[in-house]
Formats: C-alpha cells, structure tokens, sequence
C-alpha cells in the first residue's frame, strides 16, 4: 500500500491523512442530507448526531496527536513555543472551532438530545472541516511560496481595480441620478462598477442614458482585461513553480542516487584496502616444501670448517 522506501512514522502520518479526508467526506455528506427535511427522521436525526460526535471524537484525538508532535513541526524552538505556534497557526484555529460542538454537548452532558443551536453548530463546523484537504496539500504550499513572489503585481492590479471602480462608479451616479430610479446614492453606482468589472452582469441596475450606457461599455471592456491579468500571472508563476520543484525533486533524486553509488564504491574500495592489508597464509603444499628443504640443509662440522 504504501512505498517501500517511507518510513514508519510516515506511513503512521499519511495513515492519519488518509482516514482524516474519508471522516471529512462522511461529516460533509451527512450535513448535506441533514439539510433535506423531507428525509430526515427522528431516528435518522439521531443516528446521524452520534456518527457526527464519533467524528469529532475523531478529530479530537487526530488534533491531540498534533499538539504533541508540535515540536516535530517546529524544530529549534522549546517546547513551549513550538505548542504557542501551533495553536495560533490559522488551520489550528479551525480544528479547534470544528471540536468546540463537542466539548459544549459534553459540558451540557447532553450528547444525542442536542438541541438546533448545536445541530446548526454542528452543520457550520462539518464545512469546515474541508480545510483538513489542505494540511498536507502541495498545492497550498505551492500557492503559500508563489503569493511571496506575486504579491506587488496583484497588490499594483488590485489598486487599479478600485481605481476603475470608484471613477465610474461615480460617474455612473452622475450620469444616472434622477434618471435611473434604480441609482438613488453613489453606494449603487459604485454596485454596479463592480457587477460590470468583474462581468457578473445581474441586471438589477443597468444604465438608461446614452453617456451611462458608453461608460458601460468602456467599464466593461476594461474589465476584461482587469479580471484576465491576475488570473495569467497566478497561471504563469503556477505553472513555473511546478516546474521548479519538478527540478529540485529529480535533483534530489540523482543526489541521492549519486551518494549510493559512493557508498557502494567506498564500501568495494575498504574491501580491497582489507584484502590486500591481510598477511596471505602460505598453502599446504608451500609449507611441506620448505619444510623438507629444511630438513635436508645439514650443518657443516668442525673439520669442514677448518678446511
């Protein structure tokens, strides 16, 4: 199920994501069901409360979890401050807000006569609960590194924006005041620059002159290229970021592959220093040989050496 080269504590984290994202899809189809009255009975009302509560036991534990592997996440701080980031991290905020149904059911000590307030609470907390997709997601830290690179060109296309919006829509409530009885302060001009520039178009205020008519014509054209800009710059940096970590995870991958090999070739290297460092035991036949030869070598006498 999982690859061979993860290991334990990993399988133990992506098992926990893994079961976090099916309660999540549970909780959010139970609250989907839980709004067509017609098919909602008490019994089922009831049963649906006590799945809704062992979801939430659920994530409590998985939130529990967290708060002691908080340290992990946040390496060279104590623990003490590691546990004061994790709590006021935006998607522990949220956790919280998700477990909060269940501590006030257990606090009443009234957990499957809930009243509509929790019911209501309880529905509010299972949307919520989709931001557990993005705990792990790539693509949130993905968007996360690209918004610190993008941020002046959408900050400068953003004040553009309000600038369009505000010259015409005031404009607009010049052009149409006493006119149009749908244009009755600059607040409704200012309405429908917005419904124009973004090219909603609802149709509740339209222009009635000729001059409110061509500013929507100029509003609206302009709007399509406004609305166009941040969604190809988001593309284009989207796109290069993918890219780049394409890059570095194949990097990573050749590094690691290239510290194999030099572990393999160190390993065959010691080897060989080991083989040739070690005093070579003469054979059986070598040493029957110089042994006989040994034998054979006699000692010269006392009269040979005189001679």
């Amino acid at each position: 199920m999982f690859p061979a080269e993860l290991k334990s504590e990993e399988k133990l984290a992506m098992t926990i994501n893994l079961l976090m994202v099916v309660l999540v899809v549970i909780s959010i189809t139970l609250t989907i069901i839980e709004s067509v009255e017609s098919v909602m009975t008490p019994e089922l009302k009831n049963l649906f409360l006590s799945v809704h509560i062992a979801i939430l036991g659920a994530f409590l534990a998985e939130f529990l979890y967290r708060l002691w592997n908080a340290s992990q996440n946040y390496t060279g701080n104590s623990a003490v401050k590691a546990t004061l980031k994790f709590l006021i991290h935006p998607l522990t905020i949220i956790d919280i807000i998700v477990i909060a149904p269940l501590f006030v059911m257990i606090w009443t000590h009234d957990l499957h006569n809930a009243d509509t307030v929790i019911l209501r609470v309880l529905r509010f907390t299972s949307i919520l609960n989709m931001f557990h997709f993005y705990r792990s997601s790539r693509v949130l830290r993905l968007l996360r590194d690209m918004s610190r690179e993008i941020w002046f060109e959408m900050m400068v296309i953003f004040i553009i924006s309000i600038q369009c919006i505000l010259i015409s829509g005031v404009l607009f409530y010049a052009l149409e005041n006493e006119r149009n009885t749908y244009v009755d302060n600059i607040f409704d001009g200012i309405w429908w620059a917005v419904v124009t520039v973004t090219t909603i178009g609802y149709g509740d205020v339209v222009p009635v002159t000729f001059w409110g008519r061509i500013v929507g014509i100029v509003l609206a054209l302009v709007g399509v290229g406004l609305v166009a800009l941040p969604t190809g710059i988001l593309t284009s940096w989207f796109i290069r970021a993918l890219r780049s970590e394409k890059k570095i995870s194949q990097l990573a991958d050749a590094m690691e592959e290239e510290v194999k090999e030099q572990d393999e070739i160190m390993k065959r290297i010691k080897k060989i220093e080991g083989t040739i460092q070690k005093p070579e035991k003469p054979s059986v036949v070598s040493s029957k040989i110089f042994g006989k030869q040994k034998k054979t070598i006699k000692t010269p006498t006392k009269s040979q050496k005189k001679v």
